[in-house]
């Protein structure tokens, strides 16, 4: 029996319950009491009956977005060591900062570069006493395909290639230990040796650029000016007297480089380049080609061809003993001069781009460059959930503000839905307005 009265109180109470009664003063009851009619009366509980729902909804929902919302918190690290900062790099790479107090750090005070560079130029093959044995007055007189007609040319060439290549190589060098790195943040070993390899990698592509331009500008020039050579290896002047004027007679013309149907007649040697449409003069003298050598239209384009597989092979070296005056204290030693046989068989103007240079290491001291940046702290972002203690204070700073607005929102949309409710039924002419708690309008 009382729980069925208790279950009829809340029913009541539930059904009576109005938020939006308008407001009575005890002391002077009969004066101020309005008369509230039915329709206000119901409208005041409509708008109860929306105003509390949305009001439990719209703190559910607030509560529930501050508890799942990420909340970034940025932590910050004074004492920066290596091993803390590898410790955080593994942990907060993604956040990670480290600002350098010295953002300028020279290269020189942490990066070094060490080349190997291919024994041929630092062998007894480009030394001033093996190329004077090549020396003849008048190798000009030699066949044109004769490697006695190059040979001096050829090798001092050679020592020439191997000096500017060693040059550019200490100039570069140089450059890169005269420019700064700029160290804005501190950076991983990792990230710092890709950064390093990738500057070093320039400036060796520089220098590469720079060597083989320079020699394609000398072949460009010779070529266009046509000029002879001294050792009449591309063209041979035939005096004879024809209606009192020389006659000049071309013997042949053009690079190894741009061949085009090489010159292929039994009387040419082996490993001569040339282009087709001169035929050669006839010489009556021995010819004698070397294994690894060529010969063309000048000296530079028959050591480009070059592949130096005669500085590998000891039969190739007494065959040049037996027909050039070579020392005799370096006839005796021979083998002990054999550079490595080339696997690759790259030609002198394949190392000409990689400027005789077989290894090209970097070493970077981190530790030095760690030292230099001196990172004054590390600063990185942690994201975690709100906790419940946090989201309640934010419900609790919004209440207030979604309270006003419910109660300024939900009468509004009452009074509309019950206008258009009434000229549905009417269909008279509705006058909008906004009714208050005591059942007046406020603007109509």
């Amino acid at each position: 029996m009382n729980f069925k009265y208790l279950l009829r109180w809340v029913y009541e109470q539930i059904r009576d319950y109005n938020l939006f009664a308008p407001e009575t003063d005890d002391d002077n009851n009969d004066e101020n009491k309005l008369e509230e009619s039915g329709t206000a009366l119901r409208n005041q509980k409509y708008t109860t009956r929306l105003y509390v729902p949305l009001v439990i909804v719209s703190l559910y929902i607030i509560f529930y977005i501050s508890l799942l919302q990420p909340h970034p918190r940025e932590i910050i690290i004074l004492d920066v060591t290596p091993n803390v900062f590898d410790q955080l790099q593994h942990k907060y790479i993604k956040t990670l900062s480290c600002p350098c107090r010295e953002v300028k750090i020279p290269y020189k005070a942490f990066v070094s570069t060490m080349m190997t560079l291919h024994p041929i130029c630092s062998s007894v093959f480009v030394s001033d006493e093996w190329i004077e044995a090549f020396y003849l007055a008048n190798a000009s007189e030699y066949f044109l395909g004769d490697f006695a007609n190059s040979a001096y040319s050829q090798h001092k060439i050679l020592a020439s290639l191997c000096t500017l290549c060693n040059n550019i190589l200490k100039q570069t060098e140089l450059n890169l230990r005269n420019e700064d790195f700029i160290a804005i943040e501190l950076s991983s070993e990792e990230r710092l040796k890709s950064e390093i390899t990738s500057v070093v990698g320039g400036f060796r592509s520089s220098a590469t650029t720079q060597i083989t331009s320079y020699i394609d500008y000398i072949r460009t020039v010779t070529q266009s000016n046509r000029f002879i050579s001294r050792l009449n290896t591309n063209m041979v002047i035939l005096g004879e007297k024809v209606n009192s004027s020389l006659k000049g007679s071309y013997v042949f013309h053009g690079f190894w480089s741009s061949l085009g149907d090489p010159f292929n007649s039994a009387n040419m040697p082996e490993n001569f380049v040339c282009d087709k449409g001169y035929k050669p003069v006839s010489y009556d003298i021995f010819r004698k080609s070397v294994k690894g050598f060529a010969q063309g239209c000048y000296p530079l384009e028959g050591l480009l061809a070059n592949n130096l597989e005669c500085f590998s092979d000891i039969n190739c070296l007494n065959m040049l003993t037996n027909h050039f005056s070579i020392p005799e204290k370096m006839r005796t030693k021979l083998s002990q001069f054999l550079i490595p046989k080339n696997e690759e068989n790259n030609t002198i103007y394949d190392h000409l781009r990689t400027l005789f240079v077989n290894k090209w290491s970097t070493n970077i001291d981190y530790s030095i460059y760690f030292d230099t940046c001196a990172a004054s702290h590390c600063a990185y972002t942690i994201t975690k959930q709100t906790e419940f203690a946090s989201a309640v204070t934010i419900l609790i700073g919004l209440y207030g503000g979604l309270i006003a607005i419910c109660r300024l929102v939900v009468p509004w949309i009452i009074n509309v839905l019950m206008k258009f409710k009434h000229r549905s039924r009417s269909n008279g002419i509705i006058n909008f307005g906004i009714i208050s708690n005591d059942g007046k309008k406020l603007f109509i």
